[in-house]
């Protein structure tokens, strides 16, 4: 086993100057903050990343401050209004988007009283029994409207409490399926139900 030979004083002294100016090129650099999506005009140019903030005018950590310069040109503000307004309408879209799912969920529900109502209500359409298939009917179809499932649970709830105007609110029934109809034909037609609670809820 040979000895190993001892380091000369001239391989010490490159050996630390190698050291020392490893720390020292760690020390002065400096840290990376979030890449910036807009990047300064000497990074752009030098195709490097950029993570300076051109809307608070920080400059980033490959320029001095006084060199790190963003593009301030309208056709670069332009383009960032343009994704701010597809921003928007993102949200506007996705705002629809629950509204509309909200809008299903209470449908459902009203359904769901509604068929609960004509199946405790079945004896009172003793002579009627058309007009209960076709609520049954309307009701359990996918394209009604929630209007007129509202109108339809306000006169069933009104003959339980009113059942000595029981073929008049059936006949008020009768005018929500033939409206439902319309609707169903035209659906321009929706619009005349804002006149429906007049005339034929508040009886």
């Amino acid at each position: 086993m040979t000895a190993s030979k001892p380091k000369t004083a001239s391989q010490f002294v490159s050996n630390n100057d190698s050291l020392r100016r490893t720390q020292n090129n760690t020390m002065t650099k400096r840290p990376r903050g979030p890449i910036n999506k807009r990047a300064c005009q000497r990074c752009r140019s030098g195709k490097i990343k950029c993570d300076g903030d051109a809307e608070h005018n920080k400059s980033c950590s490959n320029c001095d401050p006084e060199s790190c310069i963003f593009d301030t040109s309208p056709r670069k503000n332009k383009q960032v209004e343009h994704l701010k307004q597809r921003l928007g309408h993102l949200e506007e879209q996705l705002e629809s988007i629950v509204q509309g799912v909200n809008d299903q969920l209470t449908i459902q529900e009203l359904k769901i009283e509604i068929l609960s109502l004509l199946i405790d209500l079945k004896e009172l359409f003793d002579g009627s029994e058309n007009v209960f298939r076709e609520l049954k009917k309307l009701t359990m179809q996918g394209n009604c409207v929630q209007q007129l499932l509202i109108f339809i649970r306000e006169l069933l709830q009104r003959i339980s409490k009113e059942q000595d105007r029981i073929h008049e609110i059936i006949d008020s029934l009768r005018k929500v399926i033939l409206c439902a109809e319309e609707v169903n034909k035209d659906p321009s037609s929706l619009s005349q139900l804002q006149a429906m609670p007049l005339n034929i809820v508040k009886m």
